[in-house]
């Protein structure tokens, strides 16, 4: 991608989450919404639709649809959709594959798996300290799934 454009601009109040969207010249529309977390819940329709086209894109981009080739092209898109939307983007740890970072805190916490969930793995990522936690499920031949799990209030 040439130019990464600004969509939005995340924030964090508590167990709410606001999006501000950006227009096209880059700056703030007025509109935002607020969305509030529960202890199982999906990201609002409008971010996820954005996720997914952004892992559509980074898939066909890449080339090859071998299964390497598309473990790659997610982590990138989950990497570019993250910063278009003003997340700081913070690598590996033991727990995640990849934060998304609001207001000095752990928004999202991705794990990209190979074929199938991992329930070991998923377990894992259930401790951390993000308040989403979110695996991308990565297919031979492209395709993908994107499952939310427990959120952090649902240990709170």
């Amino acid at each position: 991608m040439a130019h990464a454009q600004r969509l939005g601009k995340i924030r964090m109040k508590h167990n709410r989450f606001i999006i501000t969207r950006y227009g096209k010249d880059g700056q703030p529309t007025g509109k935002s919404t607020e969305w509030k977390i529960k202890e199982k819940s999906n990201v609002p329709r409008e971010l996820f639709y954005k996720i997914k086209g952004f892992l559509e894109r980074s898939i066909r981009q890449s080339g090859t649809k071998s299964i390497e080739s598309v473990m790659k092209a997610g982590w990138v898109a989950l990497n570019e959709v993250g910063k278009a939307f003003g997340c700081e983007i913070r690598d590996s740890s033991k727990l995640a594959d990849l934060y998304w970072w609001s207001d000095g805190h752990r928004f999202v916490a991705w794990q990209i798996h190979e074929s199938s969930l991992d329930e070991r793995r998923v377990r894992k990522l259930e401790k951390s300290k993000a308040l989403l936690r979110i695996a991308v499920v990565m297919k031979k031949g492209g395709h993908f799934e994107i499952k939310p799990q427990q959120t952090r209030l649902a240990q709170e």
